[in-house]
């Protein structure tokens, strides 16, 4: 799909050899440079301020263990190597406060006007 996409558009195309499944939009085998880079133009079209890799992925764990997913399916998802290394970032985030403090994130999250209406609200604390 990629491929004819690319060559109706007049683009090159790059014959992976290798056959990876994540590529540019000429062939390419994505890089971790290219995927952060492209992660961050989303992130700031999203208005979603300044995150990286390592916080979207340690989000990614809070919430699944927030909804109640078995260790071993996380540990899975994260590709940690070992199951104790997920219960130990993680199993902190089975207390009910931090359980409640997710969810209450999740729901502000949702709410794109909220949270520009707490941004100003701050700002005009600092100005104050």
């Amino acid at each position: 799909m990629l491929k004819d996409r690319a060559i109706s558009r007049g683009r090159p195309w790059f014959e992976d050899p290798k056959g990876h499944v994540f590529v540019t939009r000429t062939g390419r085998p994505l890089q971790a440079a290219h995927l952060y880079l492209v992660m961050q133009r989303i992130i700031r079209l999203e208005g979603l301020g300044h995150m990286n890799p390592k916080g979207l992925r340690k989000s990614c764990g809070t919430l699944l263990v927030h909804l109640r997913v078995h260790p071993r399916i996380v540990k899975t998802i994260l590709r940690h190597s070992r199951i104790a290394t997920t219960m130990d970032i993680y199993a902190e985030s089975l207390d009910r406060d931090v359980i409640e403090a997710v969810g209450q994130l999740d729901r502000l999250l949702r709410q794109p006007a909220r949270i520009r209406e707490l941004e100003a609200a701050h700002a005009a604390l600092d100005a104050a």
